[in-house]
Order: structure tokens, then C-alpha cells, then sequence
């Protein structure tokens, strides 16, 4: 008796997603985190389980950057970048890191 492949299900992604040069978010203050392939069930899992994580405390935005050239985008190459939150921001103040 044949097994039937197994079907993966796709997880949501917690964050928005962007069509912009790299170089123009770092130069807002945008940090790269982690880059994968979209059309991997795992991989796009794995994003969206660190996604999660860079959200949990409210410290970080988080944001997908899709590939930066035809190459990319056809092979489905996204990036994670993440920025501080106005509560990060907040709390270098409070603990006397910044003015």
C-alpha cells in the first residue's frame, strides 16, 4: 500500500511585506536578521517562527523585503529585516543608554 505524501501546512506570517532596495531601509535604521526561500514549506515556517520571536516583546518591527533582482524574486529569496519600536526606543531611555 503507497503512502500518500504528506501535506505541510503553511504558516502565517505575523508581518508585512515590502518591495524596496536594501540599501534605502538600512539607511533608516533597518537591521538584516535573516534571509530564506519562500517556496520551501520549512524554510517559510522557520521565517514565520522567528518573526514571532523578533515580535514577542515589542522591542522590534519586523518586516519581509522581497529579492532584490529577477534572479531572487524568481527563486523566491526573501529577507527579514527588523527596526526598533518607539517601546525600544523608550526603554533606552529610561535606562539611561541614550538622552
Amino acid at each position: 500500500m503507497e503512502k500518500e505524501p504528506k501535506q505541510e501546512t503553511l504558516k502565517s506570517m505575523p508581518c508585512e511585506s515590502i518591495e524596496r532596495p536594501i540599501a534605502e531601509l538600512e539607511k533608516e535604521g533597518w537591521e538584516y536578521v535573516w534571509s530564506f526561500h519562500s517556496r520551501f514549506t520549512e524554510q517559510w515556517n522557520d521565517a514565520c517562527d522567528r518573526v514571532e520571536k523578533i515580535k514577542a516583546d515589542g522591542f522590534w518591527e519586523p518586516v519581509l523585503v522581497q529579492g532584490q533582482n529577477e534572479l531572487e524574486r524568481r527563486d523566491g529569496v526573501v529577507y527579514i529585516y527588523k527596526r526598533k519600536t518607539e517601546k525600544y526606543r523608550q526603554y533606552e531611555k529610561d535606562m539611561g543608554y541614550i538622552q
